[in-house]
């Protein structure tokens, strides 16, 4: 994903971190790209999801954020409605199959996300 990011020929991202650390925070941002805040989930996404990439965001001083997954649940996009309208922040459902990635997992990937 982060190499799609790097490389899209029309979208391109200028600066691309994986798995970036916010300090005082447990966890990491799975993509950090031009200020926005990718988060990458391997099933479906809930509302929990959503409110962890809210706090990255809230934390990092990020206004939008990008949640990848397989599909979502009805609390996410209500979770959703409610962090856009409280808080001003802007968080993007996308499924996994909007997105190039056509390699399988590597054993190192396979043996933290899966």
């Amino acid at each position: 994903m982060a190499e799609h990011l790097e490389n899209h020929p029309i979208f391109k991202k200028d600066k691309v971190n994986k798995e970036y650390v916010l300090e005082g925070i447990e966890g990491y941002i799975d993509i950090l790209a031009d200020q926005e805040v990718w988060e990458i989930k391997t099933s479906q996404a809930n509302a929990l999801d959503i409110y962890q990439l809210f706090m990255y965001m809230d934390v990092g001083g990020f206004d939008n954020g990008y949640l990848v997954a397989q599909d979502f649940s009805g609390g996410a996009k209500v979770a959703i409605d409610f962090i856009k309208n409280k808080h001003n922040k802007e968080i993007i459902l996308a499924k996994h199959t909007d997105f190039p990635i056509t390699h399988p997992p590597s054993d190192e990937e396979r043996s933290e996300y899966y």
